[in-house]
């Protein structure tokens, strides 16, 4: 796929164009793992009529949302979701008339096939994506709707099911496997770790599911899961509250948290401990105290410990001394996951869940579905395995993270939009 963006900076008041850049794109591996299911999805998903008629037409529903942002992407087919410390300027997918700040609108006049493609046309008004602008990139027409803010109308999931990409629908998805527990990654190709406290100890299940390419006489189907096996054990120096579970994937280690108050109500002490996956065994372990803060989530990730503070996050050294503050938008119900290799969380602001990046300018959130992805060695961005936060009768699905960026477009010099200022980005692609 090749295309050619050109964006131009017009002057409201006598129409007459002000600057006009031009950028040809690398496209990522996006598209092509889109269009590659991941074969777990057999014993779910993989309704292949149905999730067609939701991805095609490609330039609609895969590539009908653009993303601006006022940082640089480094330039790797690889790349297919968006780097640590970007920068949102704006989004934009169907046409909107709205107040969101950093949604444009798509321009149906001028926007229609060309030959061998297509030519899609947004543009952005005074009020709109005001800021220095760096990069862009095509993604889903629902995460241009969507975008970063959390205050916007909410038309979709973040993380959605496949055969509903084209409206960010997450309710009703058939689930890849089921456990009493909670699931904890996917190591091994069909094989998923679970794992729930029994009276004084966790214990981590395995459940193995038929190879799709390899399926034998005596294999069951989905619906009749074989029963899973026990792959360890381990006894936790406490009982810790679940919800609040980091998989650190780089380390392959599970933490758990422990907040007590002092008998004198003057400090907290803040435990942790973590269960590395390979063996069972207890791989990490710690204390410090603190101010008493009340509930919070934490993440033990890349050598620093996060909290989540409502309003802020706070970065700490393995010792509790606070490092960095980071201001987030006021929520509840806070939580840490990794996702592509980056550090994220989820909140709710009232009973709506939303999911964000940690250290991101300006990012309030993309509304989602209250659940964490999952490490899988299989299922690759923009896919992945996704479960929710309870302790019991858990499932684990396969859905899509709709925030994908399928090209990028680096701009040689930046261009600066002000409130003085209206954007239209023409966005040529073709076969």
């Amino acid at each position: 796929m090749k295309g050619k963006a050109t964006l131009i900076l017009i002057d409201p008041q006598t129409g007459e164009e002000v600057r006009r850049v031009e950028e040809e794109n690398l496209a990522t591996e996006a598209l092509e793992r889109l269009l590659d299911i991941p074969r777990c999805g057999m014993y779910s998903v993989m309704d292949m009529p149905t999730i067609l008629r939701n991805y095609l037409p490609i330039w609609k529903n895969l590539l009908g949302g653009i993303i601006l942002l006022g940082s640089n992407v480094d330039e790797n087919k690889a790349t297919v979701s968006l780097p640590d410390g970007f920068i949102p300027v704006g989004t934009a997918g169907t046409a909107y008339s709205g107040t969101d700040t950093k949604r444009g609108s798509l321009n149906e006049n001028e926007s229609g096939e060309i030959d061998g493609g297509y030519r899609l046309v947004w543009d952005f008004g005074t009020d709109k994506a005001n800021g220095e602008i760096r990069c862009i990139a095509l993604t889903s027409r629902i995460f241009g709707n969507n975008g970063f803010d959390a205050d916007s109308e909410r038309s979709a999931n973040l993380y959605c099911q496949l055969r509903d990409i084209s409206t960010g629908n997450y309710a009703g998805v058939l689930p890849v496997a089921e456990t009493t527990g909670f699931f904890v990654g996917s190591f091994e190709p069909n094989k998923y770790i679970s794992a729930k406290w029994e009276t004084d100890r966790l214990v981590f299940y395995r459940h193995t599911m038929p190879d799709p390419d390899a399926l034998l006489l005596t294999d069951t189907s989905r619906n009749t899961d074989p029963a899973p096996e026990i792959a360890g054990q381990t006894a936790l120096p406490f009982i810790p509250y679940f919800p609040w579970r980091f998989f650190d994937p780089e380390r392959k280690i599970l933490y758990f948290f422990q907040r007590r108050i002092s008998d004198d109500g003057s400090h907290d002490t803040v435990s942790y401990v973590g269960v590395s996956v390979e063996d069972y065994g207890i791989a990490a372990s710690g204390s410090y105290t603190c101010d008493v803060y009340g509930s919070a989530a934490m993440a033990v990730y890349g050598g620093k410990m996060y909290r989540y503070r409502e309003s802020y996050i706070e970065v700490m050294d393995m010792s509790g001394r606070v490092l960095d503050t980071i201001p987030v938008t006021a929520g509840s119900n806070g939580y840490f996951y990794v996702y592509d290799g980056h550090l994220c969380y989820g909140y709710s602001i009232g009973s709506a869940p939303y999911h964000a990046r940690v250290g991101c300018s300006g990012v309030n959130g993309s509304f989602g579905c209250d659940g964490i992805p999952l490490f899988s060695t299989d299922v690759k961005p923009p896919y992945t395995l996704f479960t929710m936060r309870n302790t019991a009768n858990s499932s684990v699905y396969l859905l899509v993270n709709s925030g994908y960026i399928a090209t990028i477009n680096n701009l040689a010099d930046p261009l600066v939009k002000t409130d003085k200022h209206a954007l239209k980005i023409i966005y040529e692609i073709t076969n």
